[in-house]
């Protein structure tokens, strides 16, 4: 069974930066939001994307020969491919660096970006502290936004519920009832009805197909017109 890629376009979990579409930000959001457990130890040189179709299509947005390489090979590829593409749009130099190195960076110029929107004092401030602040602040922004109580919160709880909240939010502009149900059958439900409601628009015969079959169909058969209408998987729901 592969192994989940840290915030993917298939469950939408990251709540603080919203992925805005499957494009060169996108995939420069993705990057960004690897880090959203910085400081705790990951493993970095492998990343898998869930979704073989996801994969087809970050392959075929990236320029990406996908032929004779099996999912590991082409999603590490992929990831790579995305960090390239991120450090380039900040103008961070990519010669000699490895992926991690480059990551590193690409992370430290979006916290000191955000700082500069957020107008955060960064004299005398260690990155990590610095990332913590800008962190700590977007995430009572959103919780304000979603109408989540930030007092006596830490942040992993006040996480927590920004994340349940926004899910909540999506489920129900989608008509999906959340009550008593998990997170990740949250997810699960909105990733589908997402899927479902891009193969109507395209007039896919839904009929005994699993949204993997589906999301498949729409990049394999329908890939321009879905970019041009943009639904999903090339524009996220808000």
């Amino acid at each position: 069974m592969m192994k989940k890629i840290l915030l993917t376009a298939v469950f939408m979990t990251g709540m603080i930066w919203q992925m805005p579409s499957i494009s060169a930000s996108f995939h420069e959001d993705v990057v960004w939001k690897s880090f959203g457990n910085h400081n705790e130890k990951q493993e970095t040189d492998k990343r898998f994307f869930k979704s073989k179709a996801l994969l087809k299509l970050h392959a075929k947005e990236l320029g990406i020969d996908m032929a004779g390489k099996d999912d590991e090979t082409l999603a590490k590829e992929i990831y790579e491919a995305m960090v390239l593409q991120a450090a380039k749009k900040l103008d961070i130099e990519s010669e000699g660096k490895s992926t991690e190195e480059l990551k590193e960076e690409i992370y430290h110029a979006k916290v000191i970006e955000k700082a500069k929107e957020l107008d955060v004092e960064m004299k005398g401030k260690e990155p990590d502290a610095l990332a913590r602040e800008v962190h700590e602040i977007l995430m009572k922004q959103k919780a304000i936004e979603l109408g989540v109580s930030v007092q006596g919160k830490d942040s992993n709880a006040l996480k927590t519920e920004i994340r349940k909240a926004a899910l909540t939010k999506k489920a129900a502009k989608l008509g999906i009832m959340t009550k008593g149900k998990e997170v990740h059958e949250i997810k699960n439900e909105i990733y589908e009805a997402k899927i479902i409601q891009s193969a109507e628009k395209l007039d896919i015969d839904i009929a005994n197909k699993d949204a993997e079959q589906l999301l498949d169909e729409i990049i394999s058969e329908h890939f321009e017109q879905a970019k041009e209408l943009q639904i999903y998987p090339f524009k996220a729901s808000s």
